[in-house]
């Protein structure tokens, strides 16, 4: 189906327009392709970052909480939660005991009102504009709770629409001048087929065969 669509694209066109299509379609194809990988590549690696971040931070406030857990001392837990402040992209976190319970709290908006999910082991989750990392606070061989932490994707997405914007205008620069190069170029082709066939046409009608087309290069 494809090839009898691009049959019937190029019927009837000339040979010097056949040549540029041809040369536009794997330029853009090409492109297309290469952008879309380097733009799913960085995507990726700015996800796995935010991860990364949001795990390092969960893991150092359950290294300073193991001994509040310990002696159950929730205030200085929310303590160690309140150094979230430095990073803006934390919206809210908590810190559970052993048992699953909500021990401490984070939430960057003073009262807003967040429903803390129910505790899980290691794990990370992409959500509707969020983020959720669980690590579990471990101390010896024992259990201590879990650190759980949610991040705005805001930032991510944000970082996301201007790749995609480069990647567009990249493309769009790199089609431009394909289709100027592809000009320039076919005419190395196209010129001495016409010649040949303008040629064999003339013999054709005048039925002369000492006519000669020259030799341009080979």
């Amino acid at each position: 189906l494809i090839q009898g669509d691009i049959i019937v694209l190029f019927k009837g066109s000339s040979i010097s327009r056949r040549l540029i299509a041809i040369q536009l379609l794997t330029a853009t194809i090409v492109l297309v392709l290469t952008s879309g990988v380097f733009l799913y590549e960085d995507i990726q690696s700015s996800r796995n970052a935010l991860v990364a971040s949001l795990s390092s931070a969960a893991r150092i406030i359950g290294q300073n909480t193991t001994s509040a857990l310990e002696f159950m001392d929730d205030q200085a837990a929310a303590e160690n939660l309140a150094s979230l402040r430095v990073e803006p992209q934390i919206l809210h976190g908590c810190i559970y005991d052993a048992e699953g319970r909500v021990f401490a709290t984070y939430v960057r908006e003073a009262g807003a009102d967040v429903d803390f999910p129910p505790t899980e082991p290691d794990s990370h989750s992409f959500g509707s504009g969020r983020l959720d990392v669980f690590r579990e606070i471990i101390h010896g061989d024992e259990r201590l709770g879990v650190v759980y932490l949610c991040a705005d994707l805001g930032p991510l997405y944000e970082k996301t629409k201007v790749l995609v914007a480069e990647a567009l205008t990249i493309m769009a620069v790199g089609v431009l001048l394909s289709l100027i190069l592809a000009f320039l170029l076919q005419r190395t082709i196209s010129r001495p087929v016409l010649s040949l066939a303008a040629a064999t046409r003339d013999v054709y009608e005048t039925g002369d065969y000492s006519k000669r087309v020259a030799k341009e290069r080979d």
